[in-house]
């Protein structure tokens, strides 16, 4: 028997196909572009592998049905997420609830179900950045794609004239959902929280600090977990969640929650109906010694996830600083990995871009070339150990092709 994955997170992969296999099934991965997973595909286990356009329903549905025995689909994406509901209903397959999936994706209405709820001090306003509107705009604000990914087309604007060049940039890009939204800047320390849902039932999986860059870019720096809270404070984020999730209805899934401590509360910056993105889900497993992917597969065909009911322990504290190109070209490589095997915390360097791509954006993850991972007694020892290695090391562009 078969479990599909529609395109997937770019590590992880090997773990999802020997959870596959656990399960007595076999994964075939449909994807556009296989050299995405060129660093999990080099390392391959059981993964077959079907090329086809993952953008076309008609393309996706004609593989789907070449598939002998297939049992189930697996999106662990936010950019294949609302496709894959066409999917999930034509095929018959279990998958996520379908409007709170929808919901979660446009971050305008996202915010305002929020506030209504009294789950946000503020709501969002839409914008179509081609329409001249008046707007009444109390400084600073945040504007950013409607259906945005991956730290792109984000924007700060603190004056008038800052939203005037905002609105002139995203005119000259791709928006994925097609319009901005617009909501007040939000002072106060990022966090994460990855947790896993079924049937309405929450389980806080570890909570995760953030470094982000100056402003007035927002480029994740690194990333650290499962930090330590004060037992109280971890039970008012759970709860918390659990109550964000049931507003959203969001009853099925991984989610990735970034939010904020504020000085008057938590804030939802963002709901991801997915496991956290770069090592995270690497990570999860490593801290509790459990292959967290098996839920991808048990939720998949339709079954209770037995990651649910699993007393996790964490046996150490996992942290990746993501490695960015420092001016724009055609990246090289990175120099001064020879040195990692010196420093503590066991440093990895995970490649996440080609010899030869060309870096034409230092504002966000486009310019990221490699995720960098290390480990520690506790997330700050692992934060800490990371951070010292990557200093040693050295991103190299060049102005031509290389």
């Amino acid at each position: 028997m078969t479990i599909i994955a529609l395109e997937a997170l770019t590590f992880g992969l090997n773990r999802l196909a020997d959870a596959a296999r656990s399960r007595s099934e076999q994964l075939i991965l449909l994807t556009r572009e296989r050299g995405v997973y060129e660093y999990e595909l080099s390392r391959q286990g059981d993964v077959k592998v079907v090329d086809v356009d993952t953008f076309d329903p008609a393309a996706l549905k004609k593989a789907i049905e070449l598939v002998p025995g297939a049992r189930g689909l697996i999106n662990s994406t936010d950019t294949w997420s609302v496709l894959s509901l066409e999917l999930f209903e034509h095929f018959g397959f279990p998958g996520q609830p379908a409007d709170s999936i929808r919901l979660v994706r446009d971050k305008f209405s996202l915010r305002n179900v929020l506030h209504d709820n009294g789950l946000s001090s503020a709501r969002a306003i839409r914008i179509d950045p081609n329409v001249a509107v008046e707007l009444d705009v109390v400084y600073p604000v945040i504007v950013k794609d409607l259906a945005g990914t991956a730290s792109q087309h984000v924007w700060l604007a603190r004056s008038t004239a800052e939203l005037d060049h905002v609105l002139a940039l995203a005119r000259k890009v791709n928006l994925r959902g097609g319009a901005l939204t617009m909501e007040p800047y939000f002072a106060g320390t990022l966090f994460s929280v990855e947790a896993l849902t079924w049937e309405g039932q929450t389980k806080v999986l570890a909570v995760s600090s953030r470094i982000m860059s100056h402003e007035p870019d927002f480029r994740e720096e690194a990333v650290s977990l499962p930090v330590y809270l004060p037992p109280e404070l971890h039970e008012s984020v759970a709860r918390w969640i659990d109550l964000v999730l049931r507003t959203v209805g969001y009853t099925r899934g991984f989610s990735h929650t970034e939010f904020m401590f504020t000085k008057h509360g938590f804030e939802v910056i963002e709901i991801n109906p997915r496991l956290g993105g770069g090592q995270i889900g690497e990570a999860l497993c490593d801290i509790y010694g459990k292959n967290v992917y098996e839920a991808f597969v048990d939720m998949a065909l339709g079954q209770r996830p037995q990651l649910l009911d699993e007393k996790l322990s964490a046996r150490k504290g996992v942290a990746m600083s993501l490695l960015y190109a420092q001016s724009k070209g055609y990246y090289e490589d990175v120099a001064g990995t020879h040195a990692l095997q010196a420093y503590p915390g066991d440093p990895v360097l995970f490649p996440t871009a080609v010899r030869g791509k060309l870096i034409d954006s230092l504002a966000d993850q486009r310019a990221c070339v490699g995720l960098l991972v290390a480990s520690g007694q506790t997330s700050e020892i692992a934060l800490q150990n990371v951070l010292a290695a990557q200093n040693r090391l050295q991103v190299r562009v060049s102005p031509q092709r290389v």
